[in-house]
């Protein structure tokens, strides 16, 4: 199973601020569609990393490395990041 994301525009949004403990801290998202195969997709927010390049507009799927193996077994999502499809 692949999970598909498009993402239709290159716009990054920026959110920063002060934590309670003084460290300042920022988020770079992008708007992507989820689909699920239900009648419409779903609007998520991709993270962009800092200092990386945004998603340029496109289809993609979800990398097999943003999945582990936690505690008790159990299937977990790290980071998401985004592989292009060919």
């Amino acid at each position: 199973m692949n999970v598909k994301i498009e993402i239709k525009s290159g716009e990054v949004l920026q959110r920063a601020g002060t934590g309670k403990d003084g460290k300042p801290y920022a988020f770079r998202e992008q708007i992507g569609w989820l689909d699920t195969g239900e009648e419409y997709p779903h609007k998520i927010r991709v993270p962009v990393e800092q200092g990386k390049a945004p998603y340029p507009p496109g289809n993609y799927v979800m990398d097999p490395s943003c999945l582990y193996v936690g505690k008790f077994n159990k299937l977990s999502l790290g980071r998401l990041r985004l592989l292009p499809v060919k």
